[in-house]
């Protein structure tokens, strides 16, 4: 079950009624999707958390936080009502929440290319937001919203990254890239763009959000035979395993 927490924290502040229904509205669009696709996240329990003073979004999982009820996505946001920045938060804590659900371990956890994957799949979504607004029960409220939505994505391609990534030379640039990946988002933002434009349908998203899978236990590196063997048509995968071959074959 999924819950929307209506007061805040660390202040309890009570969320409003609109910022209720505007995060009950956009969560369960991206549930759906996901459902619809065949990667619900099942009926273990997921809190959806104001924090406004976090700084970023987050998801929390139980496995890794045991005093907490269940697992969490918290939203750093001031109100809930810019529906286009709940959407990008949202739906990329959501894509943790999906990829951990599938394949919680964290020895299989590469930041990298989570991260990448988190957010090109939240550019996805606000694309899809925009295309399909008058589906929205929100829309009712603002019909024209799609335009703000388009916006918000358009600044977000807008913005340019320093391709760190994909100018990286060996495992040791790679491992502090990795290492880093929280506080310079700029490393990336240019391959994540990349990795947005690849995606073009569910069967993308679903081989993406399982990459855990190709993971090397005890490394952030993707045994890149097996994951292209698995999709062996999809530029997406083929994508992030040019990255890290290129990367690490580097000196």
């Amino acid at each position: 079950m999924i819950t929307i927490v209506p007061v805040s924290t660390p202040d309890k502040k009570l969320l409003n009624k609109e910022e209720i229904e505007a995060a009950v509205a956009i969560i369960e669009v991206i549930n759906r999707w996901f459902q619809n696709i065949g990667l619900g996240i099942g009926s273990a329990d997921l809190q959806v958390i104001k924090w406004p003073s976090l700084g970023y979004p987050l998801f929390s999982p139980h496995s890794l936080n045991p005093g907490f009820p269940c697992d969490q996505i918290y939203i750093s946001m001031d109100q809930y009502t810019r529906w286009d920045q709940f959407i990008f938060q949202a739906s990329h804590e959501f894509t943790h929440c999906v990829i951990h659900r599938l394949n919680s371990h964290e020895n299989q956890k590469a930041l990298w290319i989570e991260e990448t994957i988190c957010e090109a799949i939240s550019l996805v979504f606000l694309q899809m937001f925009a295309n399909s607004w008058n589906n929205c029960v929100l829309s009712q409220h603002n019909l024209t919203y799609s335009v703000a939505i388009q916006n918000y994505l358009k600044n977000q391609l807008n913005e340019v990254g320093t391709s760190k990534l994909e100018k990286c030379c060996g495992l040791e640039e790679l491992l502090e890239i990795n290492q880093q990946n929280a506080d310079h988002r700029e490393y990336r933002s240019n391959e994540m763009h990349k990795l947005f434009f690849l995606i073009k349908d569910s069967e993308d998203v679903n081989a993406l959000v399982h990459y855990r899978d190709y993971i090397e236990p005890n490394t952030i590196l993707l045994d890149t035979n097996k994951y292209r063997a698995a999709y062996p048509d999809l530029e997406s995968v083929r994508y992030l395993c040019e990255l890290q071959e290129n990367a690490i074959s580097k000196r």
